[in-house]
């Protein structure tokens, strides 16, 4: 999906609630939170969401809100201008290799078990309008015990600003943005909200991780 940069939402810079919404449900404390607005103004942005189609109310937590397809497919748009194909390959390739190094960390709590190509680079376009991506993450830790430890480590390094839910999500949220690594072209999805929305018909593997080593980490960090 191509997004118009000059366009608001209720006043508030498309790309800007675009990036709010990527790897996340949201409540409208948190949407005001993410995005810095008063409530009024949370209110006008997230009656938006809903009128567009771009997100529900979610059952399951009540008071949350999660993205629609229509939403997903929003929130995995691009405003980039039109990349020769050597650009797009070059992304894609970073893409994969920051993937590896993440696999190789012990650090991060998640490791990345796929990576899926699906958009206009799967075309014979030679100018691609983004390199679209769709990640699948796994935990490195089989036991919880030694999952959940590192992943409290992980939070640790979330920004100051971070509201409960984004605090949360960090251990997730950290590898996304390392293999995004504010690459202008590049669009990092999670593959489980794009998966009915993309099919696996739709899109290609073009990583997949081999066997990550998933020890209990012994000690602190």
């Amino acid at each position: 999906m191509h997004i118009d940069s000059t366009e608001r939402i209720a006043s508030i810079p498309i790309l800007k609630v675009r990036n709010y919404l990527r790897h996340r449900r949201f409540s409208l404390e948190s949407l005001c939170g993410g995005l810095r607005l008063d409530q009024a103004a949370g209110k006008g942005v997230l009656v938006e969401l809903l009128e567009r189609g771009w997100a529900t109310a979610d059952e399951e937590l009540p008071g949350d809100f999660k993205k629609t397809q229509p939403g997903l497919a929003f929130a995995a748009g691009s405003a980039a201008r039109p990349l020769t194909r050597e650009r797009a390959e070059a992304l894609l390739e970073g893409a994969i290799s920051r993937a590896k190094q993440i696999n190789r960390d012990p650090q991060y709590a998640y490791y990345v078990k796929t990576i899926r190509l699906f958009g206009s680079m799967l075309s014979n376009k030679e100018r691609p309008s983004d390199v679209d991506v769709a990640v699948e993450l796994g935990e490195r830790y089989d036991e919880d015990a030694a999952s959940e430890r590192v992943k409290d480590e992980r939070r640790e390094y979330a920004p100051h600003s971070a509201d409960f839910i984004e605090r949360l999500y960090w251990p997730q949220t950290e590898v996304y943005r390392i293999i995004r690594q504010r690459s202008t072209g590049l669009s990092v999805n999670e593959w489980r909200d794009l998966e009915k929305l993309v099919g696996e018909d739709n899109s290609k593997v073009v990583f997949k991780a081999g066997v990550v080593r998933r020890v209990r980490k012994q000690g602190g960090r």
